[in-house]
């Protein structure tokens, strides 16, 4: 029979998922759950328990003593849907490509509402992520006087 740890550890594995994000689905603070995965919590909160075993789409009484199926019965329903989080933006990139557009609407005396000034931002960055560049020329800005102006 798996250990509670083990419980743990083959449930977060299945699910494709970080401690951290488990805790905040569950709504369990991190040093809880890293007390259950270390094995020093023996006996963790009911409640705490069932929100975990309820994100992870497992059974409660499986993972919290090992008895019966794992996958309880009508789990679809009741399993929290995961989408793992987007790729990390280049910062510096993206810092970049918040100065070259900010300088081209000063230099061009342009005033636009902050939602088309993001618009702008945001392509200029995803042309240069998407050819893998890590710099912004002026290249990558001059296409955006078309969009302002136009």
């Amino acid at each position: 029979m798996l250990t509670l740890v083990e419980r743990l550890q083959v449930s977060l594995k299945a699910k494709g998922m970080s401690r951290r994000r488990l805790a905040q689905l569950a709504e369990v603070h991190p040093n809880t759950l890293n007390g259950w995965f270390s094995g020093k919590t023996e006996n963790p909160q009911t409640g705490q328990m069932k929100a975990v075993a309820r994100v992870l789409g497992v059974n409660y009484e499986w993972l919290a003593a090992g008895m019966g199926d794992q996958t309880p019965a009508g789990a679809a329903e009741n399993v929290i849907p995961y989408t793992a989080p987007p790729p990390a933006l280049d910062l510096a990139l993206m810092e970049s490509s918040m100065l070259a557009v900010l300088q081209l609407l000063h230099q061009r005396r342009l005033k636009l509402s902050p939602e088309r000034t993001v618009a702008g931002i945001m392509a200029v960055y995803e042309a240069a992520k998407g050819q893998g560049r890590s710099e912004i020329t002026e290249a990558d800005v001059t296409p955006l006087v078309r969009l302002f102006v136009g």
